[in-house]
């Protein structure tokens, strides 16, 4: 059903009462002393009118806040202003600090205003009282404010207005009574109106009792209550500021009030089953609609019955003024027009201006909503459940009158529908415009199909709109709006959908214009009325390519590049338009052909958003247009600004004013002010060795220029030629060798073609409201082929950076970790606090450089690159990408520049992160030269920990220092210098101090004096984490919570699918405490509180208003997809699989910094994985030392050499239960090395020793252990990981280690099931009885009947409402897949499905479950069934089957369009991978297929290779076994070792290994370096093709490699290692 503008939605009312309590002015008599005994007496003459004059005192109220605290009068009448929203307007004015003028101008918005208190601001309550006449305002006793109390446990005997007046009088003065107190059956409470002294303690309650009867206490509760004393119960001040307070001790006081007497706030809230429930018996007064002379007494009743439901109590009004809001307003008064009752209902439908008013609907058909956006546009008249009924003011287009109505779709109330419409032609005289869903024609020629209109309707309907005199405004685009059973015989389209107008109002608009528009899945065609069209005026747009392009098939030939996407939807939407009233089989053909390129356009039109959305965390495909749409304009809506602040403080808000702003600042910013850089360089040591620049200038391969290209993510933002990375990696084949001969010669001759290095500068605001420049941001956009030259020489020199950069900065270069210097900093900060004895204290600077990227000097750069020892070439490689830049500024759509700089690091060059921290180490060796002077001394947090004097990151800067006036001139000399050098510069203003515990107090004011800082102590955030952790931990980490909240309010439910949730949750939520995670323990109670709120953001409901329930804990979601549950985490256990991670680092790089510092302060004679708390540990150690356990659980030593192992005493074995030997070995024996369980000088296993020593367990685990022949050291691995690193996810699954699941072959097949997302979150809630059936929802105490609301015959269960409901039973006999007969769970059921169905058939099963879901909730909420049934009682789901098989040919289209999107066509070296059977070699070269069998019963392996020459001869095969209980993967790799030996030994120079494992390919592709033996295999494998010559690598099917596992077979029975040559064996020969 259509409702206004064609927008349906579900609606449920709101209850609430009539308000009308009369106002009754109070005033308190005093006297005033006699001053004076004279007095002058003035005529009215001599008064005049002055300034008081244009006060209004009718309309004017006094009042005062009951506070002592001073109010923030701007905010106070902003907030005021918005609450009351009076459609006449307000001002207030401050009388005194105390006092305030509240002067309205119509009597209705002070009434108002007065009735619906008591009002606060900021928890403080507002006395208000009406201003008499000739009274002044000063004088006016401000004492009493109005409540509404509730009156509780008043038995029925008592019920009666006379009682309630009693009772009023007694809690205060008597002012109205609620008029539903004695409505209805029972009332839990009794509401009553009055006026209370606040100089009085409020009533808690009250004893009755009847003559003769018993005493009882009636208790009071205050709505709206805000700020009150528990101990004297006054308004206006808490218990804390009680003056009771000093009059006696804490323990003596009696709190004789408390929070129970704030009354819970009446909600607006309508249950499932209200529209059949009765608060009072019904009476015609309560509908009191007027009777019309034109209408007879039947029509007056069916009319009266027809607005029921609009105008009774829960029916919601809505008007606006002022700036949007809404406000209360009453009915027509006549009696003859429709008595409202005066409670206002509205539904927000953004952030913006936008306002909506619902009337009610049946379930989710019908209903009405009219949505409008602006000021002063839109005022309420009337509405119900059939029509909306609007005043609409547009500034200079007159005022008119817009009605959305919708006619009964039952044939039996069609004249109720006519009268109705006739009734509204009366009740204005405005001119008139009726649109929307009539469900009714004006001809018979509006109607197509096989049943014609009958006359009566049409006749009835043309003489409605002949009484009504509207005029039919006809319609552009196709004219039948509503169709049904397209493409059968069935098949009907009517015009149900028009619009009509007076002729008043067609003068006016005479250019009016009304279309039909296209819809993708709805029955009804939405209409658009235009009353005043206007001309588009065309927009240039800077050239961007889209990602929807990758789409098109022809794009690669440049067949939609220059095509405009908007375009193209509206050809598809004109080519339905034109199919749409073709019937025969090729026009029914081609409509739906077009209606699928439609819904290809639409998918390509989420792509479209997603690009600009910037959301890279979440997935196509799940058709977010709209979520993508709201987030690039939010992101549009946050980056944009309109006016600035200039150099003297005023705005410029003119667009001319603002660029010539921008142009002078940036000039400004990046004009050079000369640099020293000999103070600097001076100190700096040359460290890049002459091999160093050989390596960083070699001839540049096609292969690096690859790299940085796929290096980067499709979607970042382009330059200013408009192309962004995507582009480059889709058409690579194409493209790519263009793009690699013009970055070779750029690099090759060092110079840039004109326009390469332009830059886009983008602002982004810092803050939410920018005032000045800079509070921007400037990022960077630079073309594609420049950042591809620049990650090319990122690549090269980070390679160096480890080498030049000393260990107290960690951005960026590879093996240091940002955590490091959080760890440090924070293991520094607590021994400040614990630091008291000593006479050297110690100071922590914590400085803040302002614009340190944009104030580099280039001079600076250079010189420090020299003086490092690079080479004069790379310099000038590289200053060429800094100096060669001209920039442009983009802000709304405009060019704003040229701007030349002369200094300053693009922050969006990958190149800029590199050279700033080169830069950086210009201080860095200031210090520390400083340091070996004795001048400058650092800090030392324990014996035989290094001294840290400093800790840089980027831009956050830590300086350490003895807290003394010379080291702290010594300091600020050195920033000085620094300064004078690279340009950069110290904002003192946001530097802080904070010193140790035993430094006295005027040391801290010299310091500071010296430093002009402020001591703190704690400095707030250090690279995004706290930088001191005190007590009240929770506290502390509460931002997350609340960061967390934010993110998860702003997205809305309603615009993402289960799918999306999911996806959001794991990708975005759960990873925004990741950072904290990885360093501190969070506490347990926040890690819930966590847990709850992502809890409830997955179940909450898609629908607004709506409560939703949990139906399944946290920790059931956390199970794996295979377990049944969606792969969530719990947030504890994942926080101690992170903070492994530390202690991983640790582990394996004792070296570093942190580990050195840890290690002297915790664990200096032992391992880390053998430490303690220690004495006084830091949080940030308690928080690492929590991952010991499972990281000892999960980490092993790999045997390299076993020099450095002992036998007993390491956890040498791979067995993830226990890593040490169970066998009962000597003292002796046991503390020998692993290296004596090797054959002498061989690096291999000797098999007799170790069966003779070891029992059957750790002998089979010590074999498993492969041994490499080139690395001798001994190394920690992770054996939880293929890989041999740590991992996060690994670790995690060792600490949930959940048991695997009887049906986990059932889940892994749902989850790869290929239909919608929707559909698969919909079969697992069947299928872990989560689902909404009648039974669940009693469980979870829901009153509902418990029958199946289809057949009303059982109780509906999941199994009964999908399975053996007689109407689910008669859809499975009708489909594919058959009835297959009683099941005892659902999940059973899924199973015998998935096991005797195919793929297409178990996709149809789940989707037919999901129709059924579908059918069972229309028929619950609408009555009525969307699956028909056939006149032999069967059910016709042929529709759905064919919905079905549509969904299939989509998805598949969908999943190869996503696969397509950013895919490459790559032929590498022109090898063709996963082969069926085995095929030649180019000519020149040999292929050797290797393969491995295991035997694991006779604990050995065996290897298997043959090799055949261009032309398919047999050249040679070998076959040799290996004694070890090694696993496929191992044996593969060492077959490939074997091969490679073997290869070099008959120096064969061109050789192709092809296998069958796609792990080892993977590895050997990758030249993966792992710590295990794995990795020690792979490393073996590449030093043998180093030293062979040119060796490729080729993955096939078992098939292709079928020769060699027949010599792999065969090796088992061979004594030793054997040869062929030439000639193959027999039993070979068939397998060639």
């Amino acid at each position: 059903m259509v409702a206004l503008f064609l927008l349906t939605i579900r609606i449920m009312a709101s209850h609430s009462n009539s308000l009308e309590p009369e106002m009754c002015a109070a005033y308190d008599t005093f006297s005033i002393g006699e001053e004076e005994e004279d007095g002058l007496v003035l005529q009215n003459d001599d008064i005049g009118i002055g300034q008081e004059g244009l006060i209004d005192a009718r309309h004017c109220l006094v009042g005062r806040f009951l506070t002592d605290k001073v109010i923030n009068f701007p905010a106070m009448k902003n907030t005021m202003a918005a609450l009351w929203r009076p459609g006449k307007g307000v001002c207030i004015k401050d009388l005194s600090p105390t006092i305030f003028l509240f002067q309205f101008f119509h009597e209705v918005d002070l009434k108002r205003v007065i009735d619906s208190g008591p009002w606060t601001f900021d928890q403080h309550v507002l006395i208000l009282k009406r201003l008499g006449e000739n009274e002044q305002p000063h004088r006016v006793p401000l004492f009493h404010t109005l409540f509404w109390v509730q009156v509780y446990n008043l038995p029925i005997g008592f019920l009666s207005e006379k009682v309630l007046t009693n009772i009023e009088n007694y809690v205060g003065e008597f002012q109205a009574s609620d008029p539903n107190n004695f409505m209805g059956v029972w009332r839990n409470y009794m509401s009553i109106r009055v006026s209370i002294d606040v100089r009085q303690p409020l009533k808690r309650r009250l004893r009755l009792k009847k003559e003769g009867g018993e005493w009882f206490w009636v208790e009071f509760k205050y709505e709206r209550l805000n700020t009150f004393c528990f101990i004297c119960g006054l308004l206006g001040h808490t218990e804390k500021l009680c003056p009771k307070l000093y009059d006696c001790v804490d323990a003596e006081l009696v709190r004789t009030y408390g929070p129970e007497m704030k009354a819970q706030t009446r909600r607006n809230a309508m249950s499932a089953g209200e529209r059949w429930l009765r608060s009072a018996p019904p009476e015609d007064s309560v509908f009191n609609f007027g009777s019309s002379t034109d209408l007879g007494k039947e029509a007056d009743l069916n009319v009266k019955n027809a607005l029921k439901s609009g105008v009774s109590k829960s029916a919601k009004i809505l008007n606006v003024s002022g700036s949007g809001g809404c406000e209360l307003m009453e009915s027509m008064a006549q009696s003859k027009q429709l008595q409202v009752a005066k409670t206002i209902g509205s539904q927000r439908v953004n952030k913006g201006k936008e306002v909506a008013v619902i009337a009610n609907g049946m379930g989710r058909s019908g209903g009405l909503a009219l949505l409008w956006k602006g000021t002063n546009t839109v005022s309420l008249l009337k509405f119900s459940s059939n029509f909306i009924d609007a005043e609409v003011e547009v500034p200079e287009l007159w005022k008119w009158r817009l009605t959305g109505f919708y006619g009964y779709p039952e044939t039996s109330r069609r004249r109720e529908s006519w009268d109705l419409l006739r009734l509204l032609s009366t009740s204005s005289p405005l001119p008139w415009v009726c649109i929307s869903d009539f469900n009714d024609l004006l001809a018979a020629s509006e109607k197509r199909g096989n049943i014609v209109q009958p006359k009566w309707k049409l006749v009835g309907f043309q003489s409605a709109i002949t009484d009504c005199n509207l005029v039919d405004l006809g319609m552009d685009g196709y004219q039948y709006t509503w169709e049904r059973a397209r493409g059968i015989v069935k098949w009907v389209e009517e015009r149900l959908d028009q619009a009509f107008a007076s002729e008043e109002w067609l003068q006016r608009f005479n250019r009016v214009k009304v279309i039909s528009l296209e819809s993708s899945c709805s029955d009804h065609l939405p209409i658009l009325l235009d009353p005043n069209p206007i001309q588009p005026v065309p927009r240039h747009r800077r050239f961007r390519f889209e990602n929807t392009w990758l789409r098109e098939a022809d794009c690669g030939d440049g067949g939609h590049l220059a095509r405009d996407f908007r375009k193209r939807i509206q050809e598809c939407k004109n080519c339905m338009a034109n199919l749409r009233g073709r019937r025969d089989s090729e026009g029914v053909a081609n409509f739906t052909e077009a209606r699928n390129r439609y819904n290809e356009l639409l998918h390509s039109h989420e792509v479209f958003w997603k690009q600009r959305a910037k959301s890279l965390w979440l997935k196509e495909g799940d058709q977010n247009t709209r979520y993508f749409h709201a987030l690039a304009s939010t992101r549009k809506r946050k980056n944009s600004f309109r006016s600035l602040r200039n150099n003297q403080g005023e705005w410029c808000s003119n667009s001319d004013e603002v660029d010539a702003l921008i142009i002078d600042y940036f000039k400004n910013l990046f004009t050079s002010g000369g640099c020293n850089t000999a103070e600097v360089t001076q100190c700096v040591d040359t460290r890049i060795t002459s091999e160093h620049n050989s390596m960083l200038l070699a001839f540049f391969s096609a292969t690096e220029v690859k790299e940085a290209v796929f290096s980067m993510h499709p979607d970042k933002s382009p330059g200013p030629d408009g192309m962004n990375p995507a582009f480059y990696q889709k058409f690579w084949h194409i493209v790519g060798e263009d793009v690699v001969m013009a970055c070779l010669t750029v690099i090759k001759d060092c110079s840039f073609p004109k326009g390469l290095n332009d830059t886009s500068i983008v602002l982004i605001p810092k803050k939410q409201r920018p005032e000045c420049l800079s509070d921007m941001r400037p990022i960077a956009l630079c073309n594609v082929l420049y950042k591809i030259i620049s990650k090319m020489l990122a690549n090269r020199m980070k390679l160096v950076l480890d080498l030049i950069i000393s260990d107290s900065q960690s951005a960026f270069i590879p093996g240091r970790a940002i955590t490091d210097n959080v760890i440090i900093s924070a293991e520094i900060m607590h021994f400040l606090k614990r630091k008291r004895q000593g006479k050297n204290g110690v100071a922590a600077l914590k400085i803040d450089m302002s614009k340190a990227y944009d104030r580099i000097e280039w001079s600076f750069l250079q010189a420090m690159m020299l003086k490092l020892g690079f080479d004069t070439r790379w310099v000038e490689l590289t200053m060429l990408c800094v100096s060669t830049v001209q920039y442009n500024v983009l802000r709304e759509g405009k060019v704003i520049g040229p701007i030349i700089p002369c200094r300053g690091l693009r922050q969006g060059d990958p190149l800029s992160l590199y050279l700033f921290i080169i830069c950086a180490e210009g201080l860095s060796s200031l210090i520390r030269t400083k340091e070996r002077e004795g001048l400058l001394h650092g800090v030392t947090i324990a014996r035989g920990a290094p001294t840290v004097s400093h800790l840089f990151f980027a831009d956050n800067s830590f300086l350490f220092f003895q807290a003394n006036v010379n080291e702290a001139a010594l300091i600020k000399e050195l920033l000085a210098v620094y300064d004078r050098a690279s340009g950069q510069v110290v904002n003192f203003n946001k530097s802080s101090i904070s010193f140790s515990a035993n430094v006295l107090d005027g040391v801290i004011r010299q310091v500071c004096d010296v430093l002009m800082v402020t001591d703190t102590t704690n400095h707030g955030a250090y690279l995004g984490l706290p930088s001191y952790i005190g007590r009240k931990k929770k506290e502390v980490f509460s931002y997350i919570r609340d960061k967390l909240w934010q993110r998860l309010q702003g997205w809305s439910s309603r615009m993402l699918s289960r799918a999306g949730k999911e996806i959001l949750l794991k990708t975005v939520a759960l990873a925004m405490p990741n950072y904290a995670m990885s360093i501190y323990l969070l506490p347990k109670e926040l890690c819930r509180e966590l847990e709850v709120m992502m809890n409830s953001f997955w179940w909450r409901s898609n629908h607004s208003g709506r409560k939703w329930i949990n139906w399944a804990k946290w920790e059931y979601l956390c199970k794996p997809k295979g377990c049944g549950g969606l792969g969530f985490k719990q947030l504890h256990l994942f926080n101690i699989a992170m903070l492994g991670k530390q202690l991983w680092r640790l582990l394996t790089r004792p070296d570093s910094l942190m580990a050195r510092i840890l290690k002297a302060r915790y664990y200096s004679r032992k391992s880390v994985l053998q430490a303690s708390l220690g004495h006084n540990p830091s949080y940030v150690w308690r928080s690492i030392l929590a991952a010991k356990d499972v990281v000892s659980k999960g980490s092993r030593v790999q045997v390299g050499s076993g020099t450095t192992i002992s036998i007993s005493k390491n956890p040498w074995l791979p067995d993830l239960m226990d890593g040490f030997i169970s066998s009962n070995l000597s003292e002796e024996l046991a503390a020998e090395s692993v290296s004596s369980l090797m054959l002498p000088n061989q690096r291999v296993w000797d098999y007799d020793v170790i069966s003779d020593i070891f029992n059957s367990r750790d002998k089979a685990l010590i074999l498993q252990i492969p041994l490499s022949f080139r690395r001798d050291e001994d190394v920690w691995y992770w054996l939880a990981d293929s890989r041999g690193c740590y991992s996060v996810r690994s670790c995690y699954k060792i600490l949930t280690s959940i048991s695997p699941d009887s049906f986990a072959g059932v889940w892994r097949k749902l989850w790869k099931l290929k239909v919608p997302n929707k559909v698969k979150n919909f079969i697992w809630r069947a299928a872990t009885n989560v689902l909404r059936t009648t039974t669940n929802l009693i469980s979870k105490r829901v009153d509902i009947p418990s029958t199946c609301a289809v057949c009303n015959a059982q109780e509906e269960t999941v199994i009964h409402a999908l399975i053996e409901c007689s109407f689910a039973k008669s859809c499975w006999i009708s489909s594919p897949v058959g009835f297959i007969g009683h099941c005892s769970s659902f999940l059973g059921w899924l199973d015998h499905i998935f096991m005797r169905c195919g793929n297409d058939e178990c996709n149809v099963a789940v989707m037919l479950w999901w129709k059924i879901w579908i059918n069972r909730n229309n028929r619950g909420h609408h009555g009525h069934f969307t699956i028909n049934e056939k006149s032999d009682g069967k059910t016709d789901i042929t529709f759905e089957l064919r919905t079905v098989e549509n969904l299939r040919r989509s998805i598949k289209g969908k999943m190869a369009a996503k696969k397509q999107l950013y895919d490459v066509n790559d032929d590498g070296h022109g090898l063709v991978h996963g082969a069926l059977c085995w095929e030649k070699p180019k000519f020149g070269w040999v292929k050797c297929n290797v393969d491995a069998a295991v035997f694991a019963s006779q604990g050995k392996i065996g290897l298997g290779c043959v090799i055949r020459n261009s032309e398919g001869c047999f050249l040679a095969a070998r076959g040799a076994g290996m004694t070890g209980s090694f696993g496929a993967r191992e044996a593969e790799e060492l077959g490939i070792r074997e091969a490679l030996s073997w290869i070099k030994g008959m120096q064969l120079p061109c050789v192709i290994i092809e296998m069958d494992c796609l792990q080892v390919f993977r590895a050997l592709a990758e030249e993966f370096v792992g710590p295990n033996g794995f990795g020690l295999i792979i490393e073996d494998c590449w030093a043998l093709v180093n030293s062979i010559g040119e060796v490729q690598f080729s993955f096939v099917c078992r098939s292709a490699n079928f020769a060699a596992h027949s010599v792999a077979r065969a090796a088992s029975s061979l004594s030793g290692p054997q040869e062929w040559n030439i000639i193959p064996p027999l039993w070979l020969l068939n397998n060639l």
